[in-house]
């Protein structure tokens, strides 16, 4: 998942929901059926993503995820990050997690 959505500087909102699988959200991403618990690299996934101001992946399994390094660098528009209870025991690394976020 490393740099999935990298220089995504239009997308204005990430939201995965959990039961409202048939709503349309307009500038939203909707990967409620995207099963993370196998993926170990989530860095830049949204980095330089402009102009995203609200993420919400609380139903991501991040457990066995070990570089979060860049994940919202340059987010210079978030706002709101709804996450999840996480295990992040796994994590080694987080640089740069929120860098040049405002």
């Amino acid at each position: 998942m490393a740099s999935m959505f990298e220089g995504c500087s239009s997308m204005q909102k990430f939201y995965i929901p959990f039961i409202a699988k048939n709503n349309h959200y307009y500038n939203m991403m909707k990967l409620y059926d995207l099963d993370t618990s196998k993926v170990l690299y989530m860095n830049n996934i949204f980095k330089d993503c402009t102009s995203l101001k609200s993420v919400n992946i609380q139903n991501w399994n991040l457990n066995n995820v070990i570089s979060m390094s860049g994940m919202f660098r340059n987010c210079i528009a978030l706002r709101s990050l709804t996450l999840g209870n996480y295990n992040l025991n796994n994590v080694k690394y987080m640089d740069y997690l929120f860098y040049n976020c405002k």
